[in-house]
């Protein structure tokens, strides 16, 4: 059986179902190290913790340990995260010139804030020489793949789109479904007519504040019917809280930190008319989708906000809605129109199961994996 090594920096565990299937189709070793970002890691039969050096403040500027596993290991193909800071990058093509395996690439690609100049940029030119070095390369999104098929053989550019444990998901989805949501709301305290949820750390990328705004600006008949729930927690915990309680809106705000439990958080999204991420847009998108849940964020532009590349399951008015950047005005008038709107409702939920079946199962992020080592192991 082919044998597969991945290094992670951390082993979230968002990734363990995915890790899990590529287990089930190779013989894989992870090797990772770990951090207090917050995000859940764990440890499985086929991973390993190993000790890293960090040489900066930068979390993703670290050396993992990983030479001895390695070696015993005797892998055909490592996958390395394609990441500039990351010395194991390096560290691994060094030894794939010793031991004869394959190396893949794995990662955004590029800085999706800034955009690829290799000719300008002296980091683009870094990740460029390793990228035309590289036995393939393996992204997020199609995005991604078009911007760098500019420089790189297409031919060995594969996409993996990033997605969750979506079968795990659908099924907490589906019993949920059977239960009824009347019936789930009542059982969780659910008493607003309407309800908005923000799921995600609460970081200055992600703009939480925004949603106090937007409340503030909706009409009175909504805003007495209308809960806004945040899951998460981050440096603006704090002043959100503060921001809440100095405009006496305690009675529609409701914080309940951060929740690891799939039923839980599936529970909130089920009884949820909108996920609203005003910033950063990553994986959450993927959660509010597996509970029917349309996303609402603004687009991304120059100055941000900078989504991750599952901005590309946000189909405007498909699967959610995508508004100028700053407009407040425009949110209030999608979020009104959404809810006095029972047909509209229906056809995008619609959409959104329609496009999970189709475009953002686990098993087309493992189908694109495998395309890419059967590639290097073909070449």
């Amino acid at each position: 059986m082919t044998k597969v090594l991945i290094i992670q920096r951390i082993f979230s565990n968002y990734r363990k179902a995915f890790f899990d299937a590529i287990a089930a189709s190779f013989q894989l070793l992870v090797l990772h190290s770990g951090d207090k970002s917050g995000v859940k890691q764990i440890s499985t039969p086929y991973s390993k913790y190993v000790k890293k050096i960090q040489y900066s403040k930068n979390e993703t500027n670290v050396l993992l340990k990983i030479s001895p596993h390695l070696l015993k290991f005797k892998p055909d193909v490592v996958v390395t995260e394609l990441s500039i800071g990351s010395l194991n990058m390096y560290q691994t093509f060094l030894l794939s010139k010793i031991l004869n395996f394959k190396v893949i690439l794995w990662g955004h690609g590029y800085n999706r804030k800034e955009g690829f100049y290799p000719k300008k940029n002296t980091f683009d030119k870094i990740r460029y020489f390793f990228m035309k070095h590289a036995d393939a390369l393996l992204l997020y999104g199609k995005a991604g793949k078009e911007e760098l098929s500019k420089y790189v053989n297409p031919k060995k550019i594969f996409v993996a789109q990033n997605t969750l444990d979506t079968p795990h998901l659908l099924d907490i989805r589906n019993k949920l479904e059977q239960e009824g949501r009347k019936n789930v709301k009542r059982r969780i305290n659910f008493e607003k007519k309407y309800n908005i949820v923000f799921i995600g750390r609460l970081l200055v990328e992600k703009q939480p504040n925004v949603l106090i705004e937007i409340f503030q600006n909706l009409g009175p008949e909504i805003q007495k019917d209308l809960g806004v729930h945040f899951v998460g927690r981050g440096e603006m915990e704090e002043s959100l809280k503060n921001q809440v309680a100095g405009n006496n809106l305690e009675e529609n705000f409701f914080f309940h930190g951060p929740i690891f439990d799939d039923t839980i958080s599936g529970e909130l999204l089920f009884t949820s008319d909108l996920m609203i991420i005003p910033g950063a847009l990553g994986l959450s998108i993927i959660h509010a989708f597996c509970f029917d849940c349309p996303v609402i964020t603004f687009k991304q532009e120059k100055h941000g906000p900078h989504h991750g590349p599952e901005i590309e399951y946000l189909i405007n008015n498909k699967t959610g809605f995508l508004s100028e950047n700053g407009d407040l005005g425009h949110v209030v008038s999608l979020i009104t129109d959404y809810f006095n709107d029972e047909q509209k409702q229906a056809t995008i939920k619609n959409n959104i199961r329609v496009f999970m079946e189709n475009q953002a199962s686990l098993e087309q992020m493992l189908s694109g994996f495998k395309e890419c080592v059967y590639y290097c192991l073909n070449d």
